[in-house]
């Protein structure tokens, strides 16, 4: 790994790249804020746990870690739909589904950005969010199931 320096403004750089503030970045990677801005101006060095929140954004470690590559994974080409974004979904959705005509909306307005660096962050931020709402969701069953098992086990 290069110089802490080095590492702290590529972190910068992505929290950047993603339209987030410090702040926003801090709740998302699960850190307090001040340890946020001492990783960013190369006080402190991130360790395992905060290097896996960082991989969990999307960024590709390869080039935080180094500087070498590109910022955003590199991924194979994706197949182009032959005439609609509602053929994206054949196979994937029913046409009846009830969110269909919404995937196909957000899809539309993700690929009418012109910047792919910007799109993967965009794909990135929707990623993380649908992971964190899946989890809560999970979390919220668990909460629901305990307290009905210690009702039941109340009386």
């Amino acid at each position: 790994m290069k110089s802490d320096a080095e590492l702290g403004q590529r972190l910068r750089a992505w929290r950047q790249a993603l339209g987030l503030t410090q702040a926003q970045m801090a709740e998302r990677l699960g850190l307090h804020i001040g340890v946020l801005k001492k990783y960013e101006t190369g006080q402190n060095t991130p360790g395992g746990e905060a290097l896996a929140a960082y991989a969990r954004t999307g960024v590709n470690m390869n080039w935080l870690l180094t500087g070498e590559g590109e910022m955003f994974p590199r991924k194979a080409p994706e197949p182009q739909p032959e005439t609609s974004q509602e053929q994206a979904f054949a196979g994937f959705l029913p046409p009846d589904h009830p969110h269909a005509r919404r995937w196909a909306a957000l899809i539309q307005l993700v690929e009418e950005e012109p910047d792919e660096a910007r799109r993967d962050a965009i794909l990135a931020e929707l990623l993380t969010r649908a992971q964190e709402a899946l989890e809560l969701s999970e979390l919220r069953r668990a909460v629901h199931a305990l307290r009905a098992a210690s009702k039941a086990a109340q009386g």
